[in-house]
């Protein structure tokens, strides 16, 4: 249940620090994965490095910031919708790989 004392509470500075002695900014950021379509139109693409380059320039370790460009890939990593399930496409791989990485660099 939702509890607005809870939240507030929250959103409190830490008690044993006085205000504006928080971390430095980026010291205990989550790591962050971005996947980008190769052959998705370049904007994307474009979008996904500038978040990217945002992001390492906060991190007090940029490479925990990671993009991976998958190839061959377009907008979609998976069929269109149809009746029956589809087969994993060999793009849909590639993304499953990286985050398979990643949360086994991250998290296990």
């Amino acid at each position: 249940m939702w509890a607005p004392a809870l939240y507030l509470q929250t959103r409190q500075p830490p008690r044993n620090r006085r205000p504006g002695q928080h971390t430095v900014p980026g010291q205990h950021a989550a790591p962050g994965q971005h996947a980008a379509a190769a052959e998705d139109d370049p904007a994307f693409a474009l979008q996904a490095e500038r978040l990217g380059s945002e992001l390492r320039q906060r991190y007090r370790d940029p490479a925990r910031v990671t993009l991976t460009s998958i190839p061959g890939m377009g907008h979609a990593f998976a069929a269109e919708p149809g009746i029956e399930p589809a087969p994993q496409t060999p793009e849909a791989k590639l993304v499953d790989a990286a985050v398979t990485e990643w949360f086994s660099r991250y998290l296990w």
